[in-house]
């Protein structure tokens, strides 16, 4: 599958840039994106990559799609979302080299974010769940998941964040 995500890179890193990461921080991490990719019959899907902080290594992650990644705190694992469901896949590997890959819950895909110590997922529901906060342990490395917890009812369109401490 041949890519075109050239272009994108440099404005990856200039967001990274403005939203005031220090180069140290940014040294020590890879970064996860989402970003078109056209095929061989001309057909354009949007595909996970990750790529070291000076652009290089770009490795795609996924073969069938999905937006919104997110890092656990040990690199080891990334969420996203796939037609309204959120996803863990072993980061390592990714859906192309056979990583494993599994759903976790279904969520409204306006965000998620892994806890500080990745035991737990925190997102926002849809209709058919309920909207508001939400959230669900999950164990990356076995694929075990619990079962989701509404912590806050209520329209919530952002990007949920756990607090660092």
């Amino acid at each position: 599958m041949k890519t075109k995500i050239n272009p994108l890179l440099g404005a990856v890193l200039s967001l990274l840039v403005t939203c005031g990461l220090t180069l140290n921080a940014i040294a020590q991490t890879r970064i996860t994106f989402r970003a078109p990719v056209t095929d061989r019959k001309n057909q354009t899907s949007y595909q996970i990559f990750s790529m070291n902080p000076d652009g290089s290594g770009v490795t795609q992650l996924t073969k069938s799609g999905g937006a919104w990644p997110s890092w656990s705190s040990n690199q080891k694992y990334i969420a996203f979302e796939r037609a309204g469901t959120i996803y863990v896949m072993d980061a390592a590997k990714g859906e192309i080299k056979g990583g494993r890959t599994f759903p976790v819950v279904q969520a409204s895909g306006t965000g998620h974010d892994w806890s500080p110590d990745d035991s737990a997922i925190v997102y926002t529901g849809t209709a058919p769940i309920g909207y508001g906060l939400w959230l669900v342990s999950v164990n990356p490395s076995t694929g075990a998941v619990g079962t989701p917890t509404l912590i806050k009812t209520g329209a919530y369109f952002g990007f949920p964040k756990f607090s660092p401490d």
